[in-house]
């Protein structure tokens, strides 16, 4: 009768095993390929495999694959996730931070560029390719500062109601300033569990920027940027999208905050309008401005997180779209070759393309969520319960919602106000003498060069390049950019002297 032995278990070794299989092959002295298949409780046969696909395990190793992975197991799109994995190593290289949302859209790009249509990366997808491939996000923190919850109360209580009935809800507005550190990056980035990551030198370029809008988010007005050079140099030559203000520190300061409501007090007289203006009691707004069609009505000490609109979640609505742009950016900026380190990438932000995109996001911040946050603040003529959320921007695919809030928090400790020193308010009397008056400029955003916008030319090539592309992948969108073509097209001949047919036939002056 024939005796049943056990079945005899494959046992798989690690990467790291595997590599240290190798290592000891190569060991003097030489050690038998029965003695290496005991020492892991493997197979001679298993360990002769090991040394014919050297070279392949070899090259796992070198790039930084999971040392605890047994199998080599490929996602949904083996060619991408090596497409991907090459572009990101490349990435680091250059020193630039990464995140979850830079490479979900970057795995598109290479899908679409390989013409693999059904691909469509997800967090899943994402999770097990970072632990594939051995890479973790490394991120900071902030904090909150603590408000006066017993005031915020009693003025809901005591004082919303009669401005709710003193003004209609399109008639109620609410200011407020909020720094932004504009060519900032993530804090964190995804990194090889083996790379040191560098932090680099924190790009600290700041401006303050003054929002302003009605209870109803039907009207936004345009924010007012103040920043440290009276006229960078980005400036010059540039059509300036945004109100333009400067000082040393770029902060809100009395004088710039007068000057502002009076042409807000003016505006609204044109308007025929009467309206309350809801904002900060601190020393950049002074209380004995005299105005006409405004009523300023000062918020308790230390309460403007909790009853203040614009703080809960319009601001952050904002700064969370400015930052999408960003990170849009960044993936751009990885792929030129004239970017070669994050420094550098940073530099390539001048403060006018900061202002751009600062109106942009501005321009996306949804009346609903205006409306929803000056219900939160408890600003509401609705009677009953409803939905005062405020519309915030979710986080990225491959992003959780924390580290897209901790980027879109990398300023929020940033001061835009500040009681004046000596210096400054006798800086702020020389200005308000006229334009005759000395003015130094200030270093930081004035620093920076801004290139030549290109010729027609140029342009011109490159809608072609862009319509030849679309045209070869017969893009859906074609329709929609030959009209933009067109646009451009026309805006660039009435810029130039319109040429004749005789042109054609002059003879080149020698």
């Amino acid at each position: 009768m024939p005796i049943n032995t056990p079945e005899k278990r494959r046992k798989d070794l690690t990467l790291a095993d595997k590599v240290k299989v190798l290592q000891l092959l190569d060991s003097v002295p030489k050690v038998t390929l029965t003695e290496l298949g005991q020492k892991f409780g493997c197979s001679a046969s298993q360990v002769c495999r090991l040394k014919k696909n050297r070279e392949d395990i070899m090259r796992q190793w070198e790039c930084n694959s999971n040392p605890n992975r047994k199998r080599k197991r490929e996602g949904k799109s083996g060619d991408v996730e090596e497409a991907l994995m090459r572009w990101f190593v490349n990435a680091r290289a250059k020193n630039v931070p990464l995140s979850g949302p830079i490479l979900m859209e970057k795995a598109k790009q290479l899908a679409e560029s390989m013409g693999d249509e059904d691909f469509k990366p997800t967090d899943g997808w994402l999770g097990r390719w970072k632990q594939r491939n051995n890479i973790a996000f490394k991120r900071g923190h902030g904090e909150k500062k603590d408000a006066d919850t017993q005031s915020a109360e009693d003025w809901v209580r005591d004082v919303v109601p009669t401005i709710l009935q003193q003004y209609a809800d399109e008639d109620i507005y609410n200011c407020d300033e909020t720094g932004v550190l504009y060519k900032a990056l993530p804090t964190g980035t995804l990194a090889l569990k083996t790379e040191d990551v560098s932090g680099g030198k924190k790009a600290m370029d700041r401006i303050s920027v003054m929002f302003c809008c009605n209870m109803t988010g039907t009207d936004k007005l345009t924010p007012l940027v103040i920043g440290k050079s009276r006229n960078p140099r980005c400036f010059r030559g540039q059509p300036v999208p945004l109100p333009w203000e400067a000082n040393k520190k770029a902060w809100m300061t009395a004088a710039i905050f007068t000057e502002w409501v009076r042409k807000f007090d003016r505006a609204m007289g044109r308007r025929r309008k009467k309206v309350v203006l809801l904002l900060d009691n601190c020393t950049a707004h002074p209380h004995d401005i005299t105005l006409e069609n405004v009523r300023l009505l000062f918020l308790p000490a230390n309460t403007t997180s909790l009853i203040q609109p614009l703080d809960q979640g319009i601001i952050r609505n904002f700064k969370a779209l400015y930052r999408s742009q960003i990170l849009r950016r960044v993936i751009t900026a990885v792929d030129s070759e004239n970017i070669d380190n994050a420094q550098k990438f940073a530099k390539t932000t001048t403060v006018l393309d900061a202002l751009f995109m600062v109106r942009e996001a501005w321009k996306s911040v949804k009346e609903d969520t205006i409306r929803n946050c000056f219900s939160k603040a408890g600003l509401t003529t609705v009677s009953g319960e409803q939905d005062s959320s405020p519309d915030i921007v979710a986080a990225p695919e491959g992003m959780t919602q924390e580290e897209f809030e901790a980027y879109v928090d990398i300023d929020v400790s940033e001061e835009c106000t500040g009681d004046p020193t000596d210096e400054e308010l006798c800086q702020e009397v020389r200005e308000a003498r006229g334009p005759n008056s000395t003015h130094h400029e200030s270093p930081g955003d004035g620093d920076e060069e801004q290139p030549p916008p290109p010729s027609s030319a140029t342009v011109h090539a490159s809608l072609e390049n862009i319509r030849r592309w679309m045209q070869f992948h017969d893009h859906k969108d074609l329709s929609k950019f030959l009209e933009i073509e067109g646009s451009i097209h026309t805006s660039c001949l009435s810029k130039q002297k319109q040429k004749t047919i005789t042109d054609f036939f002059r003879q080149p002056s020698k």
